[in-house]
């Protein structure tokens, strides 16, 4: 019998698999329970894609051979094959426990608990699996795919370029950078891979929902719309093709149609992040059919289920709030005696366009876009990157914002050659010819560092009703960041709001900063006056392309939350939205008293 199965084992590796499943027939007649014989025809089946019949003889094999890994980890493969990971992940964790460290089976087990959603402990397992299989491209994929699940960004994107490297068409690689937020994936980067993904597999749904999201985005609705229904057509568990049909009927002016459908979803068994995805936009239907109780009720949900995806705990809660003791500190320790550098005026300096977000930055982005002299920088987090390689870059600690008055001007060039940088192959023209606007929120935590890098800077700052601005905020899916992750309750987003409009007016006043602030309100209501004293306030003309922002909004891959609304026309329907929610968010009235006074806004009686 030995001979028998070892002629097809030698049968078997040569390829000759009929010949080695004679054998291997003629080996288990002799012995039916041989551990051995059961095994290699599980594997064998396998090969031959007979994944049930593979199943049932490696689970034969294990009555008779129960300490085995190799059998639980072909049991495994044979599991994977029939999409049953929760069993795969069993027998594979079997595996590594009866013989540790085996790449193969480490491999194996990461992966599919990264499919499963169980990312942390999967990348953990890839980790270990990764020193002997450092040229793996699936090994890279299932780590940069649990990575970004993680939300530890940078790393996925080094593993996920690096399957490109070797892989240059592998899809599932191209549409995870896809789905990466727009500060680590600039837009048009996202759609060139979607659209080579699209281009390579067109039926494939994962492929067809990235497709659609950016037709979406880009108000071509009827193409997304078919799309996004071609991939519920393959499989109704594709959440986001739903939820993208929800957007398209919020779109088109049908809530009811939106409400059904997310209504749908939530009734599913389906993850954290998919449920709170879903609730955003539900929120937003819910308000356009002035169900504000219910509105109110489902983004205070969303939020708190955002404080519960892995994303959110990855991120250092501490970071803000230390930056804003940080420089309010040494504002206080006596600023105007500090000896800030005075660089030449000749050096290439961009405009800095600040809001806090949702405050009509985008709508005024796609304006200032429009004008020949400037271009906008799809708010890229080029200031945050100087701070965060900063110390590398001068190999010393600079201790922001404490150490911004002991920098040399050689230093400083170095910082600003750094800044620049960030816009490499980002930009449509030389920064010298035509001006390069910073359009980023988060900005707003950085102004000292803008006062000694460009001491001549202009800065536009857009101001919004608070209450407005806070009531927009959580009705968001933003892309969580260690800004964004402050907006889980109305009382935190009111709390950062207050924070960050304090340390602007510190910075702007203990810095002596150039800057025009402009109202959105004042920009629907009295659009000729508040854009030309913008344009005037910046030293250009305003040219009448300005006028036709829609047309650069149309025509722009926008990554904000805002891309629904800036190609249409000026209207006031997001004014005045928070009174229908008065009665729901006394805490944050409280905390937006000061700046609603303080910014002429209309105060509660």
């Amino acid at each position: 019998m030995q001979n028998i199965l070892a002629k097809g084992y030698e049968l078997h590796r040569a390829g000759r698999h009929k010949q080695a499943l004679q054998h291997y027939k003629s080996a288990l007649k002799q012995a039916p329970k041989n551990s051995d014989a059961l095994m290699l025809m599980g594997i064998l089946q396998y090969e031959l894609g007979k994944h049930a019949q593979a199943v049932q003889y490696l689970s034969k094999a294990l009555k008779q051979s129960p300490n085995n890994a190799a059998i639980y980890y072909n049991l495994g493969l044979a599991y994977q094959s029939q999409n049953r990971l929760s069993d795969a992940a069993n027998v594979y964790a079997k595996a590594n426990k009866l013989e540790p460290n085996n790449p193969s089976t480490l491999f194996c087990l990461g992966s599919t608990l990264v499919k499963l959603g169980d990312a942390e402990l999967g990348v953990s397992y890839l980790r270990q699996a990764q020193p002997a299989m450092p040229d793996n491209p699936e090994l890279s994929l299932w780590l940069g795919i649990g990575l970004q699940i993680n939300g530890d960004l940078d790393n996925a994107i080094i593993a996920l370029r690096k399957v490109l490297e070797r892989e240059p068409d592998s899809v599932p690689a191209m549409c995870a950078l896809a789905e990466m937020p727009a500060t680590y994936v600039r837009p048009i980067d996202a759609l060139t891979y979607v659209q080579k993904a699209y281009a390579l597999a067109p039926n494939a749904p994962r492929v067809m929902l990235r497709y659609a999201t950016f037709l979406e985005k880009q108000n071509k609705l009827d193409e997304a719309k078919a799309l996004f229904q071609g991939v519920l057509n393959v499989s109704t568990d594709f959440v986001l093709a739903e939820i993208g049909l929800a957007k398209i009927d919020l779109a088109q002016k049908k809530p009811e149609n939106a409400i059904q459908r997310l209504n749908g979803i939530l009734k599913k068994d389906v993850s954290t992040e998919m449920r709170s995805e879903a609730l955003g936009v539900l929120c937003k239907a819910q308000a356009r059919l002035k169900q504000y109780n219910a509105a109110f009720e489902t983004m205070s949900i969303k939020g708190a289920m955002v404080s519960e995806l892995p994303q959110f705990n990855h991120l250092n809660k501490k970071v803000i709030e230390t930056i804003f003791q940080k420089t309010h500190a040494w504002f206080d320790s006596g600023t105007q005696n500090l000896t800030l550098p005075n660089t030449a005026s000749n050096i290439t300096t961009p405009i800095f366009f600040i809001g806090f977000p949702r405050s009509g930055t985008t709508l005024m982005e796609m304006m200032l876009a429009s004008h020949p002299a400037l271009q906008t920088s799809a708010e890229l987090p080029a200031l945050g990157t100087v701070l965060e390689y900063a110390n590398k870059t001068l190999n010393k600690s600079i201790n922001y914002p404490h150490g911004l008055n002991t920098l040399s001007d050689d230093e400083l060039s170095k910082l600003r050659a750094l800044y620049w940088n960030t816009f490499e192959g980002e930009l449509e023209f030389d920064p010298c010819d035509k001006t390069v606007v910073d359009k980023n929120p988060i900005n707003i935590l950085y102004l000292p560092l803008v006062r000694v890098l460009f001491p001549q800077a202009k800065i536009i700052f857009a101001l919004r009703d608070p209450r407005d601005v806070c009531i927009s905020n959580m009705m968001q899916n933003f892309a969580l960041n260690i800004f964004m992750m402050h907006m889980t309750d109305m009382e935190s987003t009111a709390q950062l709001y207050a924070d960050s409009m304090k340390l602007y007016r510190h910075s702007v006043e203990a810095l002596d900063l150039s800057v025009h602030e402009y109202r959105y309100e004042d920009l629907i209501d009295d659009y000729d006056k508040t854009i030309n004293n913008i344009f005037s306030y910046l030293g250009l003309s305003l040219d009448e392309s300005v006028s036709n922002y829609q047309d650069t909004a149309r025509n722009s891959l926008i990554s904000t939350p805002s891309y629904a609304d800036v190609s249409k026309g000026l209207n006031r329907r997001a004014i005045g939205q928070w009174k229908s929610y008065t009665h729901l968010m006394p805490k944050a009235l409280d905390i937006l008293a000061d700046d609603v006074k303080r910014y002429g806004y209309e105060e509660i009686k």
